[in-house]
């Protein structure tokens, strides 16, 4: 340092300090670098301009200042000169200008400024024609604000003027920046401290980002900008709301961010920082100086949804002028006041206005200054700078890392939708109040939900099974065990027991339970019983008494048909049991034709199947004729491949066997039934597909990846279509697979039991064209006639990009929870879109629709837990650690301590010593994956996912 060229050195002001700091710390991002550009028009001197801005900057020691940061404490010294670097080009022959130009800013941008050299700007002055220039100034923040600056270009204008005019400017003295450090030092913050601690009171989560958690392809980290005018009228028409109820403007703009801030991230305690001028401190001239005075506090809005929205307004607007007699507080100061953990932000969203002083008019000069812009980079990822005007400016800049460029254009576009609520509807309350525009509104309720599609009237699904009967009857059903079924023999077995069963008793909507293995005698007994009239209630007969017992109790099942060795285990009591070993006889002997089906309408009840839930107490789901002809009819129509055979993977209690088994069976294609259990040799599996030319199968992720692992190419090379569901599908997955078996198409499908099956499919590009910012692919598009909707807790639907609960609609959802009013009352809610279906399913489900119409998966809303207060998806955490190469399958779970031994894990369980913790193992490997489900559920007081 030379000290022969330093005026002053004193302490950095808390907001320099926080520049500094980020400036140190992100050399090569931009942050809070200016860059002003404008357009000169006349006759210029450039000559003149040159030292006209150099006279000015040797007026102010602020702008002749450096930074040195290598002590106790932060310095700012201030030289007694600076030669101020001015470059100046000639483009009046340059080609693409405006590329080039667009190319300058850029590069200029990135230079950025080496803090302990002053000064911390640079000029350069481009002639574009021959009475034409562009001047850019970039300037680091860390010497003056937006304020400052047109007092900067008003003493440019007066030496300008003096030198065209040959007299030095008559200019008052100016006041030093180091003077507004000494009235900082000089406060006492007492009064300050207790203002702040009692706003923030309480508040300990920061407000979520609008828009998505990341953004794909993201290539720069240098801040993004969106701009929307308001026009004249609509401004007019807003400047004459607030004066009617005595409002001001940064009011209505500070209101309308907090209810976007709110219906992106659902939460009613929003907190965001405003930009303070800084200038209403009591210090002399504090209007005129030029320096770095501006401040960031922050607002926190209550948004109770049932307030009315103009005393809302009005007790916003008594909040912030409370806060302007302490709008000089460090914001370092206010944040450790708060309840926000160490090192957490406050906020991270910021409102910026620009009421600066007016520009005067420069004809006098010989030259006309016009298309004035500036660039401007925090270290916040979202600020909304508002420019009040003829026309009202709207400027969003943002971190295209977090908030993608479409995200951002909604938001503006939302953001004028809610002031024009508040102008067209004063007498609203908060959660009447408009945020999706029309075209949003339009795509979320009727365009992506636009499925409709042929749906046979009067029909059972047994009847589109006699169809294939009829067509392809020599063609092989079911292949199981060595044995092969043709649709002839199928159907003249379905028939002979289907008439035992009505001998029986069973008629329209009789609840048969089925306890079979699966089986070739289990796919009878299941077309059996719908031809009948029945609806079918399948038992996994390894699963424990108990279980088995509580449901034949609650579904009041009438008939159970089973083997003689599963007997013992089935001791409740039914009407009628039809044992197969001892009735086989008397059941051959009935007739081979289908019994009459007249009484068997679509509304009837084709099956009944029991979920088990996180409260230990399966539920059980009717689902009728109606519902499941919908579902196959569906998948036909989706899915371009016809099924030529299907491999069944899953258990008949599972509502997955009901598509395997009717889609194939309603397409004249094989069913392929491996032995009970026989789906965990993963060899078997591949033997089985290559054997019987499987074309298409549907299973776990988990389980396919290690099928993918495990198997020869060779073996699996017959696969047309793999589906992957009931758990979220890793796009590691769609890697594996399509280096596999790229000939083979890869589907993702969603749908609870509720809803039939299935709800909506994705179908995932051989090129792996998945968002590589999700760690987990989406699960696609509603299918036909079904609609999905995501909603907020008032059944309105979140913007694009937000996350929401998902709701199904449509002819899959089913008549609700067997002998559970209430949670049928809280699942099965009405419609108010009636697109399509009486009532929604509120799945429990956590999602948001992507900008191309396609649904992600973020969790369970019962799997959000709160840690230091943030709210954590822990399936959010499971995403991130699947894309670790290494990492096959993944569970998290939230305790109250992190298990750091096993003695701190067995806690985590309430455990009391080692054994216990061993037992505890031991048991969960007996048990089947529903107990282990539970029991881990009960210990953890949440929901346990029994893949995991």
């Amino acid at each position: 340092m030379e000290l022969e060229n330093v005026e002053d050195l004193y302490p950095l002001s808390p907001v320099q300090q926080g520049m500094l700091f980020h400036s140190l710390t992100a050399p090569d991002s931009g942050v809070y670098i200016g860059q002003y550009t404008c357009k000169l028009r006349g006759a210029l001197n450039p000559e003149f301009l040159k030292q006209a801005w150099q006279q000015a900057w040797d007026r102010h020691p602020i702008l002749r200042t450096m930074f040195v940061w290598e002590l106790d404490e932060p310095l700012q010294i201030v030289r007694q000169q600076v030669e101020l670097p001015w470059h100046e080009k000639d483009w009046r022959d340059r080609a693409e200008l405006e590329l080039a130009r667009k190319t300058f800013l850029q590069q200029d941008r990135g230079l950025g400024f080496a803090l302990d050299c002053a000064p911390l700007t640079r000029f350069t002055l481009i002639r574009l024609s021959d009475d034409t220039y562009e001047l850019v100034w970039t300037c680091h923040h860390l010497l003056t604000d937006g304020w400052s600056t047109p007092l900067i270009w008003d003493e440019v204008y007066a030496c300008y003027a003096a030198l065209v005019q040959g007299h030095q400017p008559e200019l008052p003295e100016p006041k030093p920046y180091r003077d507004y450090i000494a009235w900082l030092q000089e406060r006492d913050w007492t009064s300050a401290r207790q203002f702040w601690t009692a706003l923030l009171a309480g508040f300990t989560e920061p407000t979520p980002l609008p828009g998505e958690r990341g953004v794909a392809n993201a290539s720069s980290t240098e801040a993004c900008f969106r701009s929307h005018l308001l026009d004249t009228r609509f401004l007019t028409a807003l400047q004459d709301f607030g004066r009617t109820h005595r409002l001001t403007l940064s009011t209505l703009i500070n209101g309308a961010w907090a209810l976007v801030l709110s219906r992106y991230s659902g939460e009613r305690d929003i907190v965001f920082g405003l930009v303070v001028s800084g200038r209403s401190i009591d210090l002399a001239d504090i209007e005129s100086r030029i320096g770095l005075f501006v401040n960031t506090l922050p607002v926190r809005v209550e948004i109770a949804e049932s307030t009315e929205l103009v005393p809302w307004l009005q007790d916003l607007q008594r909040q912030a002028l409370d806060a302007r007699a302490y709008e000089a507080t460090p914001l370092s100061d206010i944040q450790t006041w708060s309840d926000i953990a160490a090192g957490d932000r406050l906020f991270s969203s910021l409102v910026a206005f620009e009421n600066q002083p007016t520009t005067p008019q420069t004809h006098t000069l010989g030259f006309e200054v016009s298309d004035i812009d500036a660039r401007d980079q925090s270290n916040y990822p979202l600020v909304l700078v508002v420019m009040p005007g003829k026309q009202l400016e709207l400027r969003l800049i943002f971190d295209p890392r977090l908030v993608s460029d479409e995200v951002a254009k909604r938001i503006l576009a939302q953001f004028e939708t809610l002031l024009q609520g508040f102008v067209e509807h004063p007498q609203t309350t908060l959660s009447e109040l408009p945020c999706l525009t029309k075209m949003e509104r339009q795509l979320l309720l009727h365009d992506w939900n636009q499925t409709q599609a042929p749906l046979p009237e009067d029909i059972c699904i047994h009847h589109r099974f006699e169809t294939q009967v009829e067509r392809v009857p020599e063609a092989v059903a079911i292949a199981f065990a060595g044995e092969r079924l043709t649709y002839r023999a199928l159907e003249q077995q379905v028939n002979q027991l289907a008439h035992y069963l009505k001998r029986l008793g069973v008629t329209t909507n009789t609840r048969v339970a089925i306890c079979l293995e699966r089986s070739s005698e289990a796919i009878v007994a299941i077309l059996a019983v719908l031809k009948a009239g029945g609806a079918y209630v399948p038992l996994d007969p390894a699963y424990p008494p108990e279980r088995l017992q509580f449901v034949l109790e609650d579904a009041n099942v009438a008939v159970l048909v089973t083997r003689r060795v599963w007997l013992d285990v089935l001791s409740a009591k039914c009407d009628r049991m039809l044992c197969l070993d001892d009735e086989a006889d008397a059941i051959a002997k009935s007739p081979t034709h289908a019994p009459s089906s007249d009484a068997i309408a679509s509304d009837s009840l084709a099956y009944i199947i029991y979920t088990s839930g996180s409260t230990g107490k399966p539920k059980g789901v009717p689902v009728e004729h109606r519902n499941l002809v919908h579902s196959i009819e569906a998948r036909v129509q989706y899915y371009p491949e016809a099924v030529r055979s299907f491999l069944l993977l899953s258990s008949l209690s599972f509502d997955s066997s009901v598509a395997g088994i009717f889609w194939t069976l309603c397409q004249g294609g094989t069913l392929v039934l491996p032995r009970q259990h026989m789906e965990q040799d993963l060899q078997h599996l591949a033997h089985l597909i290559a054997t019987h030319n499987i074309s298409h199968t549907l299973c776990l992720p988990t389980l396919y990846a290690l099928l993918l692992a495990d198997a020869s190419r060779s073996q699996l090379q017959s696969l047309q279509v793999a589906i992957v569901a009931g758990e979220a599908c890793p796009r590691s997955l769609a890697q594996q697979h399509y280096a596999m078996l790229p000939q083979t198409t890869l589907y993702n499908e969603y749908g609870p039991t509720e809803t039939t099956v299935w709800c909506s499919a994705y179908r995932i590009a051989a090129d792996s064209a998945v968002p590589s910012e999700a760690a987990t692919i989406p699960i696609g598009k509603p299918v036909a006639n079904t609609q999905i909707y995501i909603l907020d807790d008032r059944l309105r639907p979140v913007p694009i990009g937000a996350a929401g609960e998902l709701y199904v609609g449509g002819a899959g959802v089913t008549r609700g929870y067997l002998n559970r009013p209430e949670q049928t009352q809280l699942r099965f809610v009405a419609n108010p879109f009636s697109l399509g279906g009486e009532y929604l399913y509120r799945t429990g489900d956590v999602a948001r629709y992507r900008a191309d119409g396609n649904l992600e998966w973020l969790g369970r809303r019962d799997r959000q837990v709160k840690i230091r207060g943030h709210r954590i998806e822990l399936g959010e955490i499971e995403d991130a650690l699947l894309q670790h190469p290494d990492v096959r399958e993944v569970a998290v779970i939230a305790t109250e301590a992190a298990p750091a031994s096993p003695v701190r894990e067995q806690q985590a369980f309430n455990l009391k010593n080692e054994n216990e913790f061993e037992r505890l193992v031991d048991r969960l490997t007996e048990l089947e994956p529903w107990q282990a489900e539970e029991l881990l559920g009960s210990l953890c007081q949440q929901p346990v996912e029994a893949s995991a």
